[in-house]
């Protein structure tokens, strides 16, 4: 089976969820015999020098990209106000992409075309008029839940109408579009049910994130530190919505109780203005390497208020077998289980509880990372999510 991945950045190096879901899925693909072509947007936010990827990555995927400038400009956002256009999704409309995709498929023909969010929508009438390759949105998340949620616990009027206003276009846009494609691969339960609710007649595959075993060694280990730490990409504003949270509510309870833990927040883009003087946070904006990072450590947590889709950093920590504290939001789409495999926490209080009970008892960081390692390789493997992935394709044909 030959695919396109059209992705919405260059998926190497996989070092947020976003890239890690890309990267992991068509490095899965691959292993299992499929014939992968990626052609990726080079956005001047999150640039990468194709020149810098591994020989072996750009081998096997044949990678190509095309530079794209889609960053917030507030002159245009202005003038959009005034259009009924979704400015989060034309910041991603660029006649250059359309140029090297047009080209690109009269070159080569492909059984797949596998559309990675909604923001790489606007290639889909592109697509259909050179290719009769299957048009499948691979739903990292609903974007217009995400900017719902953000609107719903806004403090600032005029920021909550205008995020009410993205969440309109965003909600319209994807309501308009989902229907045109062969296909749509949301990555959670709940988000299916939405986009079965939006338009019942497009086959819907749930197919969630998969991580390769092996990249997580999991040995058992709880000896790390007594620490608690969040990693998570800080330019994206669910991030900051949640760490501004962590910091006003439950930090100051927690270090009180526990005076010597350490907190680090560590993550690309953190903003000054989250930073706080305090001797008990490390702030640490380069991660060289997740994994050891993250083993270093002995309590994640994910105090998410708004979001959709599936959290990666969530399946890399279950595949290490490290316990984690979430709010609902922030575990949605993992069928995880409270007091089993995580501990789940809306209130201030509930969620600072549930970090100190982690930190107290060794027993029981030992005990749900464990379980979490087992629900992992259970359900998250990136070898099942593969084989899955592909006999939903063949059964389009």
């Amino acid at each position: 089976m030959k695919i396109l991945q059209l992705c919405i950045r260059v998926p190497y190096p996989p070092a947020d969820g976003g890239t890690i879901a890309m990267h992991s899925l068509s490095q899965s693909l691959i292993k299992r015999g499929a014939e992968v072509k990626i052609l990726a947007m080079n956005t001047s936010r999150h640039y990468v020098n194709l020149n810098s990827l591994p020989a072996d990555y750009k081998t096997k995927t044949k990678i190509e990209a095309v530079d794209m400038d889609t960053r917030i400009k507030p002159l245009d956002a202005f003038k959009n106000l005034f259009s009924h256009e979704s400015y989060n999704v034309k910041r991603f409309d660029h006649l250059s992409f359309h140029r090297q995709l047009r080209n690109l498929l009269a070159q080569e023909k492909f059984d797949v075309v596998q559309f990675e969010s909604i923001f790489a929508g606007p290639y889909l009438k592109t697509v259909r008029e050179s290719s009769e390759a299957k048009c499948i949105l691979r739903a990292h998340n609903i974007e217009h839940i995400i900017w719902q949620r953000m609107a719903e616990t806004s403090k600032n009027f005029l920021k909550k109408r205008y995020l009410k206003l993205l969440a309109a276009r965003l909600k319209k846009y994807e309501s308009e579009t989902i229907g045109k494609f062969d296909a749509i691969l949301p990555m959670t339960q709940q988000d299916s049910k939405v986009f079965s609710e939006i338009n019942s007649s497009v086959p819907i595959k749930i197919i969630p994130i998969g991580l390769n075993p092996e990249i997580y060694p999991f040995d058992g280990n709880s000896n790390a530190a007594i620490s608690v730490f969040h990693l998570g990409s800080m330019d994206w504003m669910p991030n900051q919505e949640a760490i501004e949270w962590f910091l006003e509510n439950c930090w100051h309870e927690i270090k009180k109780t526990f005076p010597s833990v350490k907190l680090y927040l560590a993550g690309r883009g953190f903003p000054d203005a989250l930073k706080i003087d305090d001797r008990n946070i490390v702030y640490d904006e380069s991660v060289s390497n997740a994994v050891d990072y993250m083993k270093s450590k002995s309590v994640m947590i994910v105090p998410l208020l708004s979001g959709s889709g599936m959290r990666v950093k969530i399946l890399q920590a279950f595949a290490l077998g490290l316990p984690v504290v979430s709010t609902t939001i922030g575990a949605e789409g993992i069928e995880c289980a409270d007091g089993e495999n995580i501990l789940i926490a809306g209130s201030p209080s509930d969620f600072s509880a549930a970090v100190l009970k982690l930190l107290n008892d060794t027993s029981l960081r030992k005990r749900i990372g464990k379980n979490a390692r087992d629900l992992f390789m259970e359900k998250y493997s990136s070898a099942r999510i593969a084989e899955d992935v592909i006999r939903f394709y063949e059964s389009l044909n």
